[in-house]
């Protein structure tokens, strides 16, 4: 359920409040292998799991056999309240932090 008001895109953005719930099956995320960071962070060398992480979070691609979310939103301000992705391969993913939607920044 979400709600908006105002004259154009813009203050719609500005006035969004609400609450959303995200769901994905067979998506895949661009510019992170998740695969790849988890096994970076079983490195023992601390200079090599780092290097590791980087790269695994610089890009490549994580396929996905579902996502869900759920989102309050508040003027604008997106908060994720729960969000899971779920690798094949069994890995699993939380996320967590704020989306601006005016300002168009993912915090």
């Amino acid at each position: 359920r979400l709600a908006a008001q105002g004259h154009g895109a813009a203050a719609w953005r500005e006035a969004l409040s609400g609450t959303a719930r995200l769901a994905l099956r067979d998506g895949i995320v661009q510019g992170l292998d998740a695969t790849a960071a988890a096994a970076a962070l079983g490195r023992e060398e601390i200079r090599a799991a780092e290097a590791a992480l980087r790269a695994a979070l610089a890009g490549g691609a994580t396929p996905l056999d579902r996502a869900e979310a759920r989102l309050a939103l508040e003027n604008g301000i997106a908060r994720i309240e729960d969000a899971t992705l779920l690798a094949e391969g069994g890995l699993a993913l939380s996320l967590s932090g704020r989306v601006d939607l005016p300002r168009e920044v993912l915090e």
